[in-house]
């Protein structure tokens, strides 16, 4: 019996572990399937009155992760001086371990309404202001994440 709840304990704190630190970290700072085109790396600034022309774009921002899904790395949140954005992320996992690190992302720029069946959006410094293309300021800008590359400090 002692046995059995010893190998139990070790059993759930491997898999905590595992759960809580993600997949491993690239030692090339890449991940996704593509490179990321940082040469198009825009400001935050330029999503508040001129988001309407990246709204379904794909678009690169540079900034410090801030907070990872810590369950799966679906999503994240970047920010940068200028602003901040929540990131969803499909296709790839990131380890618990680039929180803090400065890093380009590359995605598609998706507006999701406060009415959507999504239901309401995070808010706070994470939710864009009004602009005259007539979204609220309940509307959320989302990054769609395709690609994510370390900045490696020179």
């Amino acid at each position: 019996m002692r046995r059995s709840l010893f190998i139990l304990a070790i059993l759930i704190s491997i898999v905590s572990i595992m759960c809580t630190s993600g997949p491993p970290e690239n030692p090339d700072g890449k991940y996704g399937d593509k490179p990321v085109a940082k040469e198009r790396t825009i400001d935050f600034t330029e999503l508040g009155p001129k988001r309407g022309q990246y709204i379904k774009q794909e678009i690169v921002l540079r900034g410090t992760i801030m907070e990872i899904d810590t369950l799966s790395g679906g999503w994240l949140k970047l920010k940068s001086g200028s602003g901040g954005i929540k990131c969803t992320i499909e296709d790839f996992g990131l380890p618990q371990s680039l929180i803090g690190k400065d890093v380009y992302v590359q995605g598609i720029l998706e507006l999701i309404l406060a009415s959507s069946e999504k239901g309401r959006p995070i808010g706070g410094e994470y939710t864009m202001g009004a602009d005259p293309s007539g979204s609220s300021y309940d509307d959320e800008l989302r990054l769609r994440v395709n690609a994510i590359e370390v900045v490696i400090p020179e």
